[in-house]
């Protein structure tokens, strides 16, 4: 359970992947016409 341990303490980096994957999961939603 190291891994997760460290993910936890790198928020910087997973904020980073998760700001990118909502706005293309946005894009994706919108063109889909869920939004």
């Amino acid at each position: 359970m190291t891994d997760a341990g460290s993910e936890r303490s790198t928020d910087d980096d997973e904020e980073e992947s998760s700001g990118w994957f909502d706005i293309v999961l946005d894009v994706v939603l919108e063109s889909l016409g869920f939004f």
